[in-house]
């Protein structure tokens, strides 16, 4: 069940285009193929980074405090590799046609 948490914050930490903007703006009304791509490295980022923090604090993932440390590695893990891939792979330049 850790594994379907950490999985469920890195898919949480992906972006949607425009999110920096001041004024609101709705996604795209299709979803864009870089989209999910992107999803999937966010899912496999927060798998990754909720490993890691667990290894990193070494604490039993029965309490409370060491399962929130390890959602939260996962959160910024599957963040930083989507904006990675999101940058590197194209999808900057698909968010930059709305401006």
């Amino acid at each position: 069940m850790i594994y379907a948490l950490w999985a469920l914050a890195g898919w949480c930490g992906t972006p949607w285009p425009w999110w920096w903007k001041w004024k609101w703006q709705p996604p795209p009304p299709p979803p864009d193929p870089w989209w999910w791509v992107i999803k999937g490295v966010a899912v496999l980022g927060g798998l990754l980074g909720g490993w890691a923090a667990s290894k990193t604090f070494d604490a039993p993932l029965d309490s409370p405090a060491a399962v929130a440390a390890t959602t939260l590695g996962a959160l910024v893990c599957g963040r930083f590799l989507s904006e990675a891939i999101g940058y590197f792979g194209g999808a900057k330049q698909l968010s930059d046609a709305g401006q």
